[in-house]
């Protein structure tokens, strides 16, 4: 090894990596020694092996402790946060109830209305934030996912007018045709103007909140979400208290709520992130490229989030011929359903967040454990979930339905909705590990055909046709319908290319980078495009992939051995399944 080469190894600290399902080496910037991810000491294995004059240190292992608990850290506040939320629906609900049914009706369609056209809209969109900053801070290109983060609020304020005209011109319309009472109905237009405010501060909400995810941050949520249901529960108080209480004042609470969520979150956004946020110019924002792509992510995002809520709701609203008995029952189960799904989008949203990482580092091994790792917890959380439904199932029919009726159609049909329950929470970690790739449209493609031409008709068919199931038929077509989504994007996960993910996540990188090249402050050298992002960039090229790889052997040479088969020192075998050598505190050239 030169002289010049091992200066440069030694003032900058580097992690050296070969993956076994790799040909390529992984270069990147050593973290902090107290940060670095460690390994489980049961799977350690450290050794210094002769290097000619040098020694380095080898460790080789496996890492899926470590993923486990990353993936828990992630999805366990995700969860806290989305039951938090859910709460605070429910309590709108609860004290506009005070004023009578049919109020509780029109804000329930009024809600529905807004969640499905236009949270579920916004909530897609910000899937384009989850794959570009994870696969950013991976990286460790912090100004890429600020950028992203940027795009987000240059663009959901006008997706919010547009969504806004829709809902108040298409949407209101559309209930009296999906069975609405005319009188809920005439209620529900009223609701719906006094959500919509909501639904902008949801949506920068969920800007920030995938962002920081992306970077780590997981506590701060927690905190800002239950300020908000605080926020309102106290707002409520207040105004019966002075008198001031009519059926527009919950409304007006929630809304203050949610826009209390989200200044809060803005507020520690501007402080954590302001100063990078601020450096940001207008052309790196707006560079043509790097925009379509975000663009890109966020519609597929979009069909892909809502193409999943629009045929639940759809499949709710068929149940209407059935009789009332049904619809409530089939509402109920609904409600109870979306508070089960907490802790699938949680893991859902830690598996997209952490594989984005793995694949912005291309460390194609750590995506493909962390993958396995994330099946492994929501398969032990469905269980659990599922074996509480079934033994307390009386009580919570009991405390959910109000007749006898309807309690007894729950307990007849829970067990078709939790069967639909486990496969959705597999397919949500599937579908996780899809959006961190960036893989939306695929998902989303599979959605559409699983649920619209094969899921829906079939329960439709089996519910009004030959088969006179009821509702039971029409749920049958919601298990269909998950039951292809797993396989599919089982069978898609299994064949993927995860070197060619990680190939399309630099070149995604690379887009920024190119605009802050052109743009008015010019080029950041602290974040210029890593080796493994040229790499991989030069995979298209064999010859030039085998040339670097070369250099990188020949600055080895005297003993470091590459791929585990390789001679190390005087033909001595190192039959490692990774060989990882580390320059810098925990191991610097001697």
């Amino acid at each position: 090894m030169s002289g010049k080469e091992d200066s440069s190894m030694a003032s900058s600290s580097c992690i050296l990596e070969h993956h076994e399902d790799s040909p390529l080496l992984r270069r990147h910037p050593a973290a902090p020694l107290d940060t670095q991810e460690t390994l489980a000491p049961s799977t350690i294995t450290t050794q210094w092996l002769p290097t000619g004059s040098e020694s380095v240190s080898v460790t080789s292992g496996t890492t899926r402790p470590s993923e486990a608990v990353a993936i828990l850290r992630t999805a366990c506040p995700a969860v806290l946060k989305n039951l938090l939320d859910f709460t605070k629906n429910l309590v709108l609900l609860s004290y506009v109830g005070e004023f009578g049914k049919e109020m509780q009706a029109a804000m329930g369609l009024a809600a529905m209305l807004c969640n499905v056209i236009g949270l579920a809209i916004g909530l897609g969109c910000c899937e384009a934030v989850y794959t570009t900053a994870s696969q950013a801070f991976g990286a460790s290109r912090p100004r890429e996912a600020c950028i992203a983060l940027a795009r987000a609020f240059l663009i959901l304020p006008p997706l919010f007018l547009l969504l806004s005209i829709v809902i108040l011109v298409g949407g209101v319309n559309l209930l009296p045709l999906l069975g609405a009472a005319s009188p809920a109905t005439q209620l529900a237009r009223s609701f719906v103007l006094m959500l919509l405010p909501a639904i902008l501060a949801r949506f920068l909400y969920e800007a920030l909140d995938t962002f920081y995810l992306s970077k780590g941050v997981v506590v701060v949520q927690i905190w800002v979400t239950l300020a908000s249901l605080l926020t309102m529960i106290i707002g409520c108080v207040v105004l019966k208290a002075t008198g001031v209480w009519d059926v527009r004042a919950p409304t007006v609470c929630y809304v203050a709520a949610s826009w209390v969520m989200a200044g809060i979150f803005l507020v520690y956004a501007s402080i954590a992130d302001g100063p990078k946020m601020s450096s940001l110019t207008l052309s790196e924002v707006c560079h043509t490229q790097g925009l379509r792509e975000w663009v890109r992510l966020g519609l597929w995002g979009s069909g892909l989030v809502c193409l999943e809520i629009w045929a639940w709701q759809l499949v709710i609203f068929s149940v209407t011929p059935l009789g009332p008995v049904f619809v409530s029952s089939a509402s109920l189960m609904l409600n109870l359903y979306s508070a089960l799904i907490s802790i699938p989008w949680g893991i859902n949203a830690a598996i997209c967040i952490l594989v984005g990482n793995a694949i912005g580092d291309c460390d194609v091994r750590r995506a493909k454990a962390t993958v396995h790792m994330g099946l492994t917890i929501a398969v032990v959380s469905l269980f659990i979930l599922v074996l509480f439904v079934a033994l307390s199932a009386p009580e919570l029919t009991r405390a959910l339905a109000s007749t006898a009726e309807v309690q007894r159609s729950m307990l007849r049909h829970l067990p078709v909705l939790g069967a639909a329950f486990a496969l959705d929470t597999v397919y949500h970690a599937l579908r996780g590990a899809m959006s961190g790739m960036g893989q939306q449209r695929v998902a989303a493609l599979v959605n559409l055909v699983a649920y619209y031409p094969i899921g829906i008709p079939f329960g439709l068919v089996m519910c009004f046709g030959w088969a006179g199931m009821k509702l039971t038929g029409l749920l049958s077509g919601l298990v269909l319908a998950c039951l292809i989504n797993v396989l599919s994007l089982a069978r898609l996960l299994s064949r993927i290319d995860w070197d060619e993910q990680a190939k399309q996540a630099a070149d995604r990188l690379e887009l920024d980078h190119q605009a802050r090249a052109t743009g008015s402050q010019g080029d950041h050298p602290s974040e210029s495009p890593s080796d493994t992002a040229k790499l991989y960039a030069s995979m298209s090229s064999s010859d030039e992939t085998h040339s670097s790889l070369g250099e990188v052997r020949a600055a080895g040479a005297g003993g470091v051995c590459v791929g585990g088969e390789s001679c190390v020192g005087e033909g001595e075998r190192a039959p490692l399944p990774s060989v990882i050598g580390t320059w810098g505190e925990r191991g610097r050239v001697q």
